[in-house]
């Protein structure tokens, strides 16, 4: 009987320790760096009523003319682009776009705001360049084109922002294709070339994890970029902490360990076939980790990246993302972590 007991005991830490393996061979570690001290700053700018908005499409430039620090935040409610001025704490223009006529803008998913003669915009299927008085300079159709075909919708959001890349002259896209399923075999990202109309694939795919729960993941499928540096592109997946970095030059692809001492590297897998109850997708983004873009910090040669903590979901109504506390994790030019600590409650 002891031998008996002896075995069953082996026999389920052999089990125990190859799922924990299998599960482990999906991110890498991260590497611990030289500490860094960071100092966090807050900065007050008045609004007026009709600045009462979230701003989830965003931008930032240095205006060296006034030397001033620039945000440009889409404001869904007035349907406008606001600048407020980081020197002068304040309101400094907001641009009226028009939704009738010829050079009507619908709807703003995603901007870039490249100089004041030339704002990227994103509209479904369409990009638009327009000028600081908001008039159309210039109209990109993005959906008549074999390439998307296979490939899915060309999109840019809040996860994978519009960017205009000056020497290349072109604008990357993620592409969506429905079902979830059939992204994972393809290309996920293209490239828009702005003087010949034309796409090129990118060869940026999901993640194994992804791949192999058949794209199991909910709401957190999303892929995030925020800026291109050095024509390399660092991007991430909401739903793992891994890091990787793309070089356009070379076509090489490097993976970076990301983890944190917060949250598990891994969101659980969530059947997104089999249950079309919206609570429940809500309820699984809420309980799991949420990994945010990379931002490249070129002046200090650093890397910072947000996480979402898990939230405990305990009632039959989902609670909202403002239940969940922030991390900020700071990675030096090899990605190793130098920085980490939990924001305080309620910043978003």
């Amino acid at each position: 009987m002891k031998l008996l007991s002896c075995f069953f005991f082996s026999f389920a830490l052999l089990i125990s320790v190859s799922c924990s393996l299998k599960r482990e061979n999906y991110y890498l570690e991260s590497l611990k760096g030289k500490a860094f001290q960071v100092s966090l700053d807050s900065l007050e700018i008045g609004i007026d009523s009709l600045s009462m908005n979230p701003y989830f499409i965003y931008d930032k430039f240095k205006d060296d003319l006034n030397d001033d620090n620039i945000f440009v935040g889409y404001n869904v409610n007035v349907h406008t682009l606001d600048f407020f001025s980081f020197g002068k704490r304040k309101l400094i223009k907001r641009l009226f776009l028009t939704q009738d006529g010829i050079g009507a803008i619908n709807e703003v998913l995603s901007f870039d705001f490249y100089n004041w003669d030339s704002i990227f915009v994103y509209s479904r299927a369409q990009l638009k360049v327009i000028d600081s008085s908001g008039i159309v300079r210039s109209k990109f159709n993005l959906i008549d084109n074999d390439l998307i075909d296979y490939y899915g919708e060309p999109v840019a959001d809040f996860y994978f922002n519009l960017e205009y890349l000056k020497e290349r002259k072109s604008i990357l896209f993620y592409n969506v294709i429905d079902p979830p399923s059939l992204r994972s075999d393809r290309n996920i990202v293209s490239e828009f070339n702005l003087p010949s109309g034309e796409f090129t694939s990118i060869p940026i795919r999901y993640s194994k994890y992804f791949v192999d729960n058949n794209a199991n993941v909910g709401h957190l499928a999303y892929l995030s970029k925020e800026n291109v540096y050095d024509n390399k592109i660092t991007y991430n997946f909401l739903y793992e902490s891994n890091i990787y970095v793309y070089d356009l030059e070379s076509g090489k692809t490097t993976a970076y360990g990301g983890n944190s001492t917060t949250a598990n590297p891994l969101a659980t897998t969530f059947d997104v076939y089999n249950n079309q109850d919206n609570l429940d997708w809500q309820k699984h983004a809420i309980a799991n980790p949420h990994y945010f873009q990379v931002l490249p910090d070129k002046f200090r040669k650093l890397y910072y990246r947000l996480h979402w903590l898990p939230a405990t979901v305990s009632s039959p109504i989902a609670p909202s993302a403002k239940d969940k506390d922030l991390v900020l994790m700071v990675f030096d030019e090899e990605f190793n972590v130098v920085y980490e600590s939990l924001l305080p409650t309620k910043t978003y």
